[in-house]
C-alpha cells in the first residue's frame, strides 16, 4: 500500500511538473554605436529569440555630433580622435550601467565613410584604449546600403523599394530584388562635397555657390550617372536617409516639428538652396512665432538649434545638391518624399540583430502579413504598410505608415541648447 501511495505521489508530481508553466526566456538585449563622418549614434535594442517575428524594441537612441566632423576626404580628422573615443566610452557606460547590456553584446562600428585604412587603424586603437572594446568597420557602401534596407524592415518601416542614404562623407543606396540586393555607392555627401568645393575655390577663387555648381557639373553628376547606370533601381517607393532631409523638414516645415513623418519633394530642396542666398551664404531664418501650438513651437526652435550645431550653410547647400543630383537622375521630381525621423539608426540596428530575427521579420511582423514582393525594374504599386510595434516606456513608438512614396530620414535628437560653434557631447562636461 505504501509503495502504491509512493507511486501515486510520484505520478502526481510528474504530471504537475509537465503541466507547470515554463518560464519564458528573458529577451536578449544588445547595444551598439555607429561612427560616421558627422558623429556617433548609439542604440540599445531588445528582441525575443523565442519569438523573432515580433521584431526589435529600441530602448535607447542618441546622437552626438562634433561640429568639425570626424572625417575629411575619407580620412580621419586627427583633432577629433580623442573626442570620438571619449563619446564611444560614454555610450558604453550608458549601455552597461543603465541598461545592463553585457560588454560582449556591444558593438562599436565605423561606417563606410572611413575608407582610409590608416584612419581606421588610428581610430580603432584609440577606441580600444579608451573603451577596452575592439572596433570594427563596414566593408564599404554596399554593406551599409544592405544593412540600411534590413534595418528599415526591422524598425517596422518596410522598404518596398529603393533606399538612398545621403550621409556626410558618402552617399549610398540599394534595392531589394528577387536575386538579393542591388546597391550603389558615391564618394560625395554633405560634408565631403563641401570640402571638394573649397578645394575648387582655391584653384579658382569665387563664391561658394558658383564653385559648387562647377563641381556638381564636372564631378558630381558624372559620378551619379556612373553609379546608377545599368542598375534596376526604378521603384514607386524610395527611402532616402540622411541629415539633409532633417534640415529640409526643419527649415521649410517647422510647423510639423515632432511629427513622425513630414512630406517633402525635390522642390523643397531647391527652395532650401534658394533660401541660402548667394555669396556669402546665410543660414536660413525660421519664423517659429507663426506656430500657434506652444509645444510644437518649442520643438521647432530646439530642432533649429540642433541643426545649427550640426550644419553650416555650405553643408546645407552641398547636401541638397547631392540629393537633387540623385533625385533628378532617378526622375523623382513630383513624387512625395516622406521624411521619417528615426530611420537614421537603421544600419546599426541591422548590424546588431541576428539573421534569425531578420528572416522572421521579413516574413511578416505579425501572422497574416505577407512577405514583401520583390521590386523589379518596372514600377509596381506596393501593398499597404504593416503597422509598427509598440515599445515599452522610454522607448520609441513606431507608427504605421500613412501611405507609400519616397521616405526621407535624418536626426531626431532633442539636445539642450548649446552655443553655435561649440562641440556637442553626449554628456554635459564641466
Amino acid at each position: 500500500m505504501r509503495n502504491l501511495c509512493s507511486v501515486r505521489v510520484y505520478v502526481a508530481l510528474a504530471v504537475a511538473a509537465l503541466l507547470a508553466p515554463v518560464a519564458a526566456a528573458a529577451p536578449t538585449r544588445v547595444a551598439g554605436c555607429d561612427a560616421g563622418s558627422k558623429g556617433i549614434r548609439g542604440v540599445v535594442l531588445e528582441y525575443d529569440p523565442d519569438a523573432p517575428a515580433k521584431g526589435v524594441s529600441v530602448l535607447f537612441s542618441k546622437v552626438t555630433n562634433p561640429t568639425a566632423g570626424l572625417t575629411k576626404d575619407g580620412k580621419l580628422v586627427p583633432a577629433q580622435v580623442a573626442d570620438a573615443a571619449d563619446d564611444l566610452a560614454a555610450f558604453v557606460k550608458v549601455f552597461t550601467d543603465e541598461y545592463g547590456v553585457k560588454r560582449a553584446d556591444i558593438q562599436l562600428v565605423g561606417s563606410a565613410a572611413f575608407a582610409d585604412p590608416d584612419s581606421r587603424a588610428v581610430l580603432a586603437e584609440a577606441v580600444e584604449k579608451t573603451t577596452k572594446l575592439k572596433m570594427s568597420f563596414l566593408s564599404g557602401d554596399s554593406e551599409e546600403a544592405r544593412l540600411t534596407i534590413e534595418g528599415l524592415a526591422l524598425l517596422g518601416k518596410r522598404s518596398r523599394g529603393l533606399v538612398i542614404d545621403v550621409g556626410g562623407g558618402t552617399s549610398k543606396g540599394g534595392i531589394a530584388t528577387g536575386d538579393g540586393v542591388t546597391t550603389f555607392g558615391l564618394s560625395f555627401g554633405s560634408v565631403s562635397f563641401a570640402n571638394r568645393v573649397r578645394e575648387a575655390q582655391k584653384a579658382k577663387p569665387g563664391p561658394f555657390g558658383e564653385a559648387a555648381a562647377r563641381v556638381r557639373d564636372d564631378e558630381l553628376l558624372p559620378a551619379v550617372r556612373k553609379a546608377l547606370a545599368g542598375k534596376p533601381l526604378a521603384s514607386p517607393a524610395v527611402a532616402v536617409t540622411g541629415g539633409i532631409a532633417f534640415a529640409c523638414a526643419t527649415l521649410l516645415h517647422p510647423d510639423q516639428a515632432g511629427a513622425p513623418t513630414v512630406t517633402l519633394t525635390l522642390a523643397d530642396f531647391r527652395t532650401l538652396i534658394d533660401r541660402l542666398g548667394r555669396d556669402p551664404l546665410k543660414f536660413p531664418q525660421v519664423d517659429t512665432m507663426k506656430i500657434s501650438d506652444p509645444t510644437i513651437r518649442a520643438k521647432a526652435e530646439a530642432d533649429v538649434r540642433t541643426l545649427r550645431d550640426i550644419y553650416n550653410a555650405e553643408n546645407l547647400l552641398s547636401g541638397a545638391t547631392v540629393v537633387l543630383a540623385i533625385g533628378d537622375e532617378l526622375k523623382l521630381d513630383g513624387k512625395p518624399l516622406t521624411f521619417v525621423r528615426d530611420a537614421q539608426y537603421a544600419w546599426i540596428v541591422a548590424r546588431l540583430v541576428p539573421e534569425t530575427v531578420k528572416k522572421a521579420v521579413d516574413k511578416g511582423v505579425d501572422k497574416g502579413v505577407d512577405k514583401e514582393k520583390p521590386v523589379g525594374p518596372q514600377p509596381v504599386a506596393p501593398p499597404p504598410m504593416p503597422p509598427g510595434g509598440s515599445l515599452p516606456p522610454g522607448g520609441i513608438v513606431y507608427p504605421a505608415y500613412p501611405g507609400y512614396g519616397v521616405w526621407v530620414s535624418g536626426p531626431c535628437c532633442q539636445p539642450a541648447p548649446v552655443a553655435t560653434g561649440t562641440r556637442r557631447f553626449l554628456f554635459r562636461r564641466r
